[in-house]
């Protein structure tokens, strides 16, 4: 998990944290605050237990152009898959051989039983 992505989970578990930051932001866009906001943000995100400098804030907002780090294209929705899923062929539409690939699984998840 980013940063980012654990500021936005302890953001989504703590009202008062989420009121702040929206205290701070005061309508404003992520991409659009000034210098102080991004600071007071920082100094939120500290409280939460989370260690985010300015300079790493603002590459989360404005990320450098180039290359897209693997940490960052995994983020990506179509990305990466993190767990065993479903396989994204056509033929997994066929009921019959959704059935097959599911008693696959089971099978694995059983031991071969």
């Amino acid at each position: 998990m980013t940063k980012f992505e654990e500021i936005l989970q302890k953001l989504n578990d703590n009202q008062e944290a989420r009121q702040e930051m929206i205290d701070i932001l005061q309508g404003q866009s992520l991409t659009s605050v000034s210098e102080e906001q991004l600071t007071r943000l920082t100094e939120l995100a500290q409280k939460m237990g989370v260690d985010l400098s300015v300079a790493e804030l603002k590459n989360v907002i404005n990320p450098p152009e180039g290359e897209i780090s693997d940490d960052d294209l995994d983020a990506v929705a179509g990305g990466s898959i993190k767990r065993p899923g479903l396989p994204l062929t056509s033929k997994y539409s066929d009921p019959e051989e959704l059935r097959k690939y599911i008693e696959e699984i089971k099978k694995e998840a059983l031991g071969g039983k």
